[in-house]
């Protein structure tokens, strides 16, 4: 992510290439062609590097994100998976009963 002080550079060159825009040839103060494509390619090279690591910045946001999301449907899977397997116990044993003792216990079963 781009620091203060480079944001600050970008402001003055952005700035710098402004005011030298709206000059005219024979002004003075206009900057020499070759200090004109410096501050060009200083300025081109300043904001690559800030994209780039906005785009890093973003990638790991996502990616964290990413892996919060999968981690709780982990988590919610296996509690599925916990109460699915625990039912089937409960099925299980309720089937193995005799059936007055097998319908009083789905009754309960099916209340819970």
């Amino acid at each position: 992510m781009p620091n203060q002080q480079s944001l600050e550079q970008v402001e003055l060159a952005e700035l710098t290439q402004t005011v030298d825009d709206g000059r005219i040839a024979a002004d003075p103060f206009k900057l020499p062609a070759s200090s004109r494509t410096l501050l060009d390619v200083r300025l081109s090279d300043l904001l690559t590097v800030g994209n780039k690591d906005r785009f890093l910045i973003e990638c790991v946001t996502l990616l964290t994100e990413a892996n919060r999301s999968i981690n709780r449907l982990e988590t919610l899977c296996f509690f599925a998976l916990v109460r699915w397997f625990c039912k089937s116990i409960s099925w299980g044993c309720i089937r193995s009963r005799p059936p007055r003792q097998r319908s009083r216990l789905l009754g309960e079963w099916k209340g819970s």
